[in-house]
């Protein structure tokens, strides 16, 4: 493993750096722009070097999930100056996820039981370089950044659920029952038994993964392109940490509506295309309903 490893240990040091130093000239902005507008939900003595401490925390502490991340409802107007340092930290981000990546697709084979090890490699990198705790998710996620043109006259948070839905063959719902079945326990057992099932369908048919439903936060950005024009629009952003925009020194906060304590109870459930119950249990693969599938 740390030959492995050692072929692109190099560039994950470079990478950290280059975030280090992009992490500190934006946060730098962030604390010095007093003037410029800036709104958290959650209250705070000193916004600013609150949402620094955000950006700088890299790691999991004492009783956190895995794939917990930090959230923080927030607007906050930056000069241009600060804009293009965010800029930077996202590409520095990103080129941290991309390393990653690339130390995760190493050759699998030269790692005993490398598929009941996600991301084996990588951690074991992060490790190396002391960062036992490294909280990827947290760390590489891009933050918002208004573009210059939109003026900003209202946020809106709220609360999103979302289902999410991948179409596959029935090859590719073979494969990926014979990769469980290769392994061991209960879920094994359960694949061998869908892969027996699997083998009434027809080989046209599609089937649907459903995957668990995700409670994410956003917003709603209204704004217009020119302060003289009546044409407002909207879009929708993330909103797991502050939303960056354009701003003036002194300049007001744009109309807010904090997110909720809560989602809204669901009236109804949507109409789906597919079957409610799952017809590969172990991959979680349901059939389309008879009715589109022309029967």
């Amino acid at each position: 493993m740390q030959e492995l490893i050692g072929e692109l240990g190099v560039d994950l040091v470079n990478a950290l750096d280059r975030l280090k130093q992009s992490q500190e000239v934006f946060c730098k902005r962030l604390i010095g722009e007093q003037d410029y507008p800036i709104w958290l939900q959650q209250l705070s003595e000193e916004p600013r070097e609150a949402v620094a401490q955000l950006l700088c925390d890299w790691e999991y502490h004492d009783g956190d999930e895995p794939g917990k991340t930090n959230q923080t409802i927030g607007l906050i107007g930056c000069s241009p100056d600060a804009l293009d340092a965010l800029d930077e930290l996202n590409q520095a981000r990103k080129n941290v996820h991309n390393v990653l990546l690339a130390i995760d697709r190493l050759e699998a084979d030269q790692l005993p039981n490398y598929k009941q090890i996600p991301r084996a490699l990588s951690k074991e990198a992060l490790t190396r370089l002391g960062y036992a705790r490294f909280n990827r998710r947290q760390t590489c996620r891009q933050l918002v950044q208004v573009s210059a043109e939109k003026h900003i006259l209202a946020a809106s948070f709220f609360w999103n659920c979302y289902t999410k839905t991948v179409k596959i063959t029935i090859d590719q719902a073979r494969q990926l029952l014979e990769q469980l079945v290769s392994g061991e326990g209960m879920r094994a057992a359960e694949a061998q038994m869908d892969l027996e099932k699997l083998a009434n369908l027809s080989p046209k048919e599609m089937l649907v993964r459903v995957y668990p439903e995700s409670l994410h936060q956003r917003v709603t950005l209204s704004y217009i392109k020119d302060l003289s024009d009546q044409d407002v629009k909207t879009a929708q952003y993330m909103a797991h940490s502050p939303i960056f925009y354009p701003a003036a020194p002194n300049q007001a906060l744009p109309e807010i509506r904090p997110l909720p304590a809560g989602p809204t109870r669901r009236l109804r459930r949507r109409k789906t295309s597919y079957e409610d119950m799952p017809y590969l249990f172990s991959i979680k693969a349901h059939r389309v309903r008879n009715s589109i599938r022309g029967i």
